[in-house]
């Protein structure tokens, strides 16, 4: 087992659980900071709402009444003013001993309250100039007192149109110019975090004690399983081992029969053309003898089967140096005129023969980097084919045509009865004729697949272009070159 692996492992599922438990912690947090936002903004609604229902029910009334209404609260023949028993209100919270306070103050306090009023701290400070921007959102803070945490809410104070007119006309007021929705003060609630910190707490052991727990099971089963997976792969090992071991032997048995098979049909080639070419040597020796027609027609279907069995025994030959990796090939410059010149006047017979025209060839003066002896035997297989297997006074079109990234593409198009797509897939298979086997015409189906050998050799490509009834083009590509 590789140890490594598992030590990588269970630093991850460290690292994991760390993350996983930091994140617990921050989930912890917002919620007791939540917690304490919906705590404090029910303490600020209830009181907001209060002072409310104080100023439309009580203090209209009692100003109907004739009771005096003044910010001092000792006199029993008047009541206090909404603000004044606000902050009464606030006190008494602040005295409960929960820990939760609720204070009401303002920038502009009555020379009364000039000594508990006004802004006294930070936070005051900031959460007026918070509400001089924007009075409809709340501004809150977590702040430390005695290492315990608070969440101190703040509400701006608006000036409501029963309080302007006192407000702006009392000689003591330090502003006399409130318009309605004015921010006059700050309604401040303190909320203490400790408890729901601690009521907290035991959930989130609990919880990391779970992340624990699973982390170390996880790296358990993880381990567990490496080892099962190193059993079935020491296992699966040796069974690739001992197959692959099988199919080495299979792979030299099959290269051994291969070259021997190569060997065999080099050697025989070699046997059967000495004889091949006495035999055809002396047929045109007897043709010069022969006294009838008959004798000539003779020496004639003589010389027609050895030169088609001496092009046979010359493609098996070469088959053989290419699968054996034996094929010589020579890149030089070559000039395309020339050697289309030459292959076009070898095989003006047999196309005279067959009754196809060879349409008139147009110079380029292009050169290629090919072996021009096999480039010339490409051509003349792919001319041959195109005058073979042509219709009846068909005709045959050789051009060249240059092309992107210095590519040159010789084309060889006939008029014949064209290729489907079953016949183009096997096209370049060796001794497949597609067909052709009953035709009469000479071939015996590895001259196109000697061609691509050939072709692919030189670092060029071959292909063909045809549909049923539309005759077909076969080209071939090669990299231009200087002279």
């Amino acid at each position: 087992m590789n140890y490594r692996i598992i030590i990588i492992i269970f630093v991850l599922f460290s690292f994991i659980s760390i993350a996983m438990i930091l994140h617990t912690k921050t989930i912890q947090q917002d919620a007791v900071i939540s917690s304490g936002l919906q705590s404090a903004k029910l303490y600020s609604n209830a009181i907001s709402t209060f002072r409310t229902i104080y100023t439309s029910e009580v203090i209209t009334i009692a100003s109907k009444n004739g009771l005096s209404i003044t910010h001092g609260h000792n006199n029993n023949d008047a009541i206090p003013l909404p603000a004044t028993l606000t902050i009464m209100l606030g006190n008494k919270i602040g005295e409960s001993g929960v820990g939760e306070k609720v204070g009401l103050y303002s920038p502009y306090p009555f020379p009364w309250r000039e000594k508990t009023g006004g802004l006294r701290d930070e936070f005051s400070k900031k959460a007026w100039a918070h509400f001089s921007k924007n009075k409809t959102d709340p501004y809150y803070a977590i702040i430390t007192e005695n290492n315990n945490k608070f969440l101190r809410y703040a509400t701006a104070d608006t000036m409501r149109e029963s309080c302007i007119t006192c407000h702006n006309s009392h000689a003591d007021s330090p502003k006399t110019d409130w318009k309605l929705g004015d921010v006059r003060g700050i309604l401040d609630v303190t909320i203490p975090l400790d408890n729901i910190l601690t009521n907290t707490e035991y959930d989130l052991t609990f919880t990391i004690v779970i992340y624990v727990v699973l982390a170390i099971l996880g790296v358990l089963g993880i381990i567990f399983m490496m080892s099962k997976h190193k059993y079935e792969a020491d296992e699966l090992e040796d069974a690739v081992k001992m197959r692959t071991n099988e199919l080495e032997q299979e792979r030299l048995k099959a290269i051994e029969a291969n070259n021997s098979k190569t060997e065999f049909l080099s050697r025989m080639s070699h046997e059967l053309r000495t004889p091949m070419n006495a035999v055809l040597g002396f047929t045109q020796l007897m043709q010069l003898d022969a006294k009838s027609e008959t004798e000539k027609m003779y020496c004639d279907e003589i010389t027609h089967a050895g030169d088609h069995l001496l092009e046979l025994i010359n493609e098996v030959l070469d088959l053989a140096k290419i699968e054996s990796g034996n094929l010589d090939i020579s890149l030089k410059p070559v000039n395309l005129d020339n050697i289309i010149g030459e292959a076009l006047r070898l095989l003006t017979s047999l196309s005279e023969d067959k009754g196809v025209y060879i349409n008139e060839y147009i110079t380029t003066e292009l050169y290629v980097c090919a072996d021009k002896i096999r480039l010339k035997q490409v051509l003349l297989n792919l001319i041959s084919n195109a005058i073979k297997y042509n219709k009846k006074n068909g005709s045959v079109k050789v051009n060249v045509t240059p092309k992107e990234h210095g590519i040159i593409r010789i084309n060889i198009a006939d008029t014949g009865l064209g290729l489907n797509k079953n016949q183009l897939r096997d096209l370049f298979k060796p001794f497949n004729r597609l067909g052709a086997e009953h035709s009469g015409i000479d071939g015996v189906g590895i001259g196109l697949t000697i061609s691509k050998k050939f072709i692919e050799a030189m670092n060029g490509e071959i292909g063909v272009i045809s549909a049923p009834n539309e005759g077909s083009t076969f080209w071939v590509e090669l990299k231009s070159t200087e002279k």
